[in-house]
């Protein structure tokens, strides 16, 4: 598999592969990502690119071509959002060619180390935490604009 990291410096892309391979459950590159991914839902073009225009992915796997939908053979794309409710996951996006170049299916979905119950807690004026019950991850939303 390959990855692709969206920060440039080497300390930080090499936390970034290793908290994006430990949320999939895999110590290193050259070992197959699972498929179904861990918590893995199906999920919508429309979400995906929602997060996408408004955010980057903070890690990129391209997983090679393997049997994902339906035991057709496709290519994995795997993204690593790591942020609000997505923490520790992201998305993945399966596409299946049949008739190539042109895509005959195209699958979006999204997946997390951790099936998130968040619940808040006001911390501050406008200022809430929202905390995972299941894993304690945690992440901080300004809502005074």
């Amino acid at each position: 598999m390959l990855f692709r990291c969206e920060y440039s410096q080497a300390d930080t892309r090499k936390k970034v592969e290793k908290d994006m391979l430990s949320a999939l459950g895999l110590e290193d590159t050259f070992q197959k990502v699972p498929w179904p991914l861990p918590n893995m839902v199906e999920s919508t073009e429309d979400a995906f690119w929602d997060y996408r225009t408004t955010m980057s992915f903070k890690g990129e796997l391209w997983c090679g071509q393997e049997k994902y939908i339906d035991d057709r053979l496709g290519h994995l794309l795997v993204y690593f959002a790591d942020a609000y409710n997505r923490q520790n996951g992201g998305f993945a996006v399966a596409v299946i060619r049949n008739d190539y170049p042109k895509p005959s299916d195209v699958r979006y979905y999204e997946w997390s180390a951790c099936k998130h119950d968040f619940r808040s807690k006001n911390i501050g004026n406008c200022l809430n935490r929202y905390t995972c019950t299941k894993c304690g991850v945690s992440h901080d939303i300004d809502s005074s604009g």
